[in-house]
């Protein structure tokens, strides 16, 4: 069966094209996303941007659990 191709959507080819020279965030760009592919040579891993990026979300997560446990502990200290 022939894959749509979407115009506004990058093809499953160009994300396994950006993935073979180090891209790890190819198949999350959506439409209208701003975006630019930096590369080094020799880097293994994720690149430093991509490290903060992981760790930014990391935290955000975790605030909102945080947040999430909170609004539950009041609830259930109004409620009881």
């Amino acid at each position: 069966m022939k894959e749509y191709l979407c115009p506004y959507r990058l093809s499953e080819q160009a994300q396994k094209a950006l993935e073979s020279v180090g891209s790890s965030f190819s198949k999350q760009i959506s439409f209208r996303d701003a975006w630019a592919f930096i590369g080094r040579s020799q880097l293994h891993g994720y690149s430093p941007f991509e490290e903060v990026l992981i760790l930014l979300i990391w935290m955000l997560k975790r605030s909102l659990a945080t947040v999430t446990w909170l609004l539950a502990t009041v609830h259930d200290a109004l409620t009881s």
